[in-house]
């Protein structure tokens, strides 16, 4: 299963990661190449690229073959652009989505909202941005304990 993770892994950034950053919501792949379907980028894909990055990461440390290296740099990369786009450094927790120009849109607002931007509607929450977390962690646990 590691071996599968780690090709899902790369070939999800390999079509996904868009030219200015981040990680596009959905593409197809046909007979002509890799297509954008959908464009915009969403907390929670870029939360479990995180996580998955990290752990893949830490699974390869010390293996010849583990590209431990690839994926810390995918891990920083992902970490820098949430930071960038996503995390709201002045309230605290994610914004929802970023378009493909990664402007943040707040989709949610009502018309003719003013004030702080609007950072949720009913079903979201940091579950995945907290869980990506204690992921890496478990698994840097994991491996210093065996």
């Amino acid at each position: 299963m590691l071996e599968t993770a780690r090709a899902l892994f790369k070939t999800a950034v390999e079509h996904g990661w868009a030219e200015n950053g981040g990680l596009v919501y959905l593409v197809e792949k046909t007979g002509k190449g890799v297509t954008v379907r959908d464009g915009n980028k969403y907390y929670w894909a870029l939360a479990e690229m995180i996580a998955a990055a990290g752990v893949l990461a830490v699974r390869g440390e010390g293996s010849e073959d583990g590209d431990s290296a690839y994926f810390w740099g995918w891990y920083d990369k992902a970490w820098a652009y949430a930071t960038e786009h996503f995390i709201d450094s002045e309230r605290g927790g994610w914004f929802p989505m970023v378009n493909k120009d990664n402007v943040r849109t707040d989709i949610y607002a009502k018309e003719g909202h003013v004030g702080a931007p609007v950072k949720c509607y009913p079903s979201k929450t940091d579950y995945h941005p907290l869980a990506s977390c204690y992921e890496i962690l478990r698994a840097l646990e994991l491996e210093t304990s065996v």
